[in-house]
């Protein structure tokens, strides 16, 4: 890949997340950051009529990927409009070697669907 470059991937996608729910770590493939130096997050989920509380993101990062911080390296939370389709794109440092997602979701009693996390690369 010539430089500068800037490469968009698909690197999670629910299409449904129970209430009260965090999706586990093996859920999420790991997302390499050799030779990446800018690195942008785009959340995109829908919420029921009925939802009260979003969805919260945790990026954990890894310096082998093969064994993950227990601690977030990110927390991120996305918007949150009942009844609605929402998109938020975060920028991130990109000086760790591997990370992988857990989402969770913070509505006890309503599902979150059509979870993508797409990841913008560039280097």
């Amino acid at each position: 890949t010539q430089r500068p470059f800037s490469l968009q991937m698909p690197v999670l996608q629910f299409e449904s997340l129970a209430a009260g729910k965090t999706s586990s770590l093996s859920d999420s493939p790991p997302v390499s950051l050799s030779n990446i130096s800018r690195l942008s997050l785009t959340i995109r989920c829908k919420y029921s009529e009925k939802a009260k509380k979003g969805i919260r993101i945790h990026v954990k990062s890894s310096p082998d990927n093969f064994s993950f911080d227990t601690a977030d390296l990110y927390t991120l939370d996305c918007d949150f409009e009942p009844g609605q389709v929402v998109q938020k794109t975060f920028e991130l440092e990109a000086n760790v070697q591997f990370i992988k997602f857990c989402v969770e979701n913070m509505d006890n009693s309503e599902s979150a669907s059509d979870i993508k996390i797409t990841a913008t690369m560039g280097g």
